[in-house]
């Protein structure tokens, strides 16, 4: 049996946290509207949003240039070694931008619902916040 060449791990294993972080993502953005969209009990208020902005400003600020990182690490291998599906790397750059684009709009709502407070500039990757 011969070995695993060390690009080709590195391949792998960037395709593997791809996959990972749009899972991880795409949970948590759900799990998060889940919780927005919920109807509280008769009388009830919605006082604390702390726990959905962290999550969404740990996938914004940490989740996101991880999985671009491995995208293009794994695009960068794959054309060095000439296997590069440009099929593939269609489908996984549609599923990056579709899924944090939901990310992303959800943060803006936290934004819209906390007016006085900028929550852009908790995202380091906003050069214009």
């Amino acid at each position: 049996m011969n070995p695993i060449a060390p690009l080709r791990k590195l391949e792998i294993g960037c395709d593997i946290t791809l996959v990972a972080a749009i899972l991880f993502t795409a949970g948590k953005t759900f799990m998060v509207m889940h919780a927005l969209g919920t109807p509280l009990p008769e009388g009830g208020h919605r006082i604390d949003l702390v726990p959905e902005v962290d999550q969404m400003r740990f996938i914004l600020n940490v989740v996101l240039p991880i999985t671009a990182a491995a995208l293009l690490l794994s695009i960068g291998v794959k054309i060095r070694s000439r296997t590069v599906q440009p099929l593939m790397f269609i489908l996984n750059a549609a599923a990056l931008v579709g899924v944090f684009a939901c990310a992303v709009a959800l943060f803006r709502l936290f934004v819209a619902m906390h007016r006085p407070l900028n929550l852009w500039s908790q995202i380091w990757w906003m050069f214009n916040s």
